[in-house]
């Protein structure tokens, strides 16, 4: 089973680079190097303000659809009933265990 799967993904090794050397009807090679392009990725901040800052309030809106489902967004709904819900940005932090100094 282990020499098939390496078997099966050599080949696919081999028809990826195969790629770049197979030419088309008008000689071009089915990949260029210049054709690739990697994918623009944003890192995301390291230090947000909220975590440096302290707790944040934010709001949220709840109300309930015509079927009855509880809903919940960020901005209030349009022509519909809904209750303001004031959350803190640190509920979900967990306070670090406070060690005695006489437990060292």
């Amino acid at each position: 089973m282990k020499k098939t799967i390496f078997f099966l993904l050599l080949i696919l090794i081999a028809i990826g680079i195969g790629a770049f050397f197979i030419e088309d009807k008008n000689g071009q090679t089915l990949l260029k190097i210049e054709n690739i392009e990697l994918p623009r990725i944003q890192l995301p901040i390291l230090f947000p303000t909220e975590l440096t800052t302290g707790s944040q309030k934010n709001q949220l809106y709840r109300w309930q659809d015509e079927n009855g489902v509880w809903k919940f967004s960020n901005t209030p709904p349009k022509g519909k009933d809904f209750e303001v819900m004031d959350t803190d940005s640190n509920t979900n932090t967990i306070p670090a265990l406070q060690q005695d100094a006489t437990e060292k």
